[in-house]
């Protein structure tokens, strides 16, 4: 009964969003790229890739892209590009996962790049990396 008010209320709150030409829920791969998107609709489940891309990109991906305010997941692996997570990065969308790996160069989390997800995160995992400077005070 739970899941079925969730999908409910998510349908409602879908009808009230900007039309998108991606693949529902998620934005046109062309207006996120080189970010992905996918979604787990047994889990109801959003979860972003932008494994592949500059911080340019992944604040273009989230900025200048419709998405859904709330996403499950965001996953950066393998990614020598990151170097700091700036403020605005993420736009307004907040995260309950954030997992960042194998980022060598990453050495920064400003705050302000956390702020939409902080009433929300439940996980951030940053590991095989050097960072150095983690806002831990805002969650």
């Amino acid at each position: 009964m739970e899941k079925l008010h969730a999908l409910s209320l998510l349908c409602l709150l879908t009808s009230s969003l900007p039309k998108t030409s991606g693949q529902f829920p998620c934005p046109d791969p062309e207006d996120i790229s080189p970010c992905t998107c996918s979604y787990d609709e047994g889990r109801m489940e959003i979860t972003a890739d932008c494994s592949a891309a500059t911080p340019d990109e992944i604040f273009s991906a989230f900025n200048d892209a419709t998405w859904f305010s709330k996403l499950t997941k965001l996953n950066v692996w393998s990614n020598e590009a990151v170097t700091v997570l700036q403020k605005g990065i993420f736009g307004d969308i907040s995260f309950q996962y954030m997992n960042v790996y194998d980022a060598p160069n990453l050495v920064a989390i400003r705050p302000s790049a956390l702020l939409p997800s902080r009433d929300r995160l439940v996980d951030a995992s940053f590991g095989f990396g050097r960072l150095r400077d983690f806002p831990w005070h805002i969650l």
